[in-house]
């Protein structure tokens, strides 16, 4: 008698959970699923995708679903980190917004915005986010890591702005 156990989406979140990312696409592909119609299984795969640097791969697969997980915070954020892999920052931070709006609380989803804020050089929000977390909890690496790389995005733009001014005072 085949459970819950045995559905291959349990099979997908299982493989997805060791961090056997490759073998997840194995299994998706050796039970023939058709992850146009079956939403669950393509957001698994999609994760297995985005871990696998696979990131258009992965954004195929999540816009073809996004209505079916429009209310699904951590969809959005996949999807979200997704689009700032691929560059499409400003999507990324419309989605990573509906994540939080529906999981504010969620670290995982906040330190990824920060991470985008980073990027889109919104400096002070990222690092309001980020010493939070780590008040929150000073063993989160991802948030250290993240703080890291502001403050290195910090001292670049000190940098540059010091090169520019240099440069203007001399010509």
């Amino acid at each position: 008698m085949a459970g819950f156990a045995d559905s291959p989406q349990h099979q997908l979140v299982r493989l997805f959970e060791a961090g056997h990312f490759h073998d997840v696409l194995k299994r998706a592909k050796s039970l023939n699923l058709r992850l146009s119609q079956e939403p669950t299984a393509a957001q698994i795969v999609a994760g297995a995708l985005f871990q696998l640097g696979e990131f258009a791969k992965a954004a195929e697969l999540l816009k073809q679903h996004q209505a079916a997980f429009d209310a699904d915070a951590s969809f959005l954020s996949l999807y979200g980190a997704t689009c700032r892999r691929l560059g499409q920052l400003t999507t990324a931070k419309d989605l990573f917004s509906r994540a939080l709006s529906i999981d504010p609380k969620s670290p995982q989803i906040r330190n990824n915005f920060a991470n985008l804020l980073i990027d889109l050089n919104e400096l002070v929000d990222a690092r309001k986010i980020l010493e939070d977390l780590l008040a929150e909890d000073p063993d989160y690496s991802d948030a250290r890591a993240n703080i890291n790389r502001l403050e290195f995005r910090e001292r670049q733009i000190s940098t540059s702005q010091v090169l520019t001014e240099t440069l203007s005072s001399t010509l």
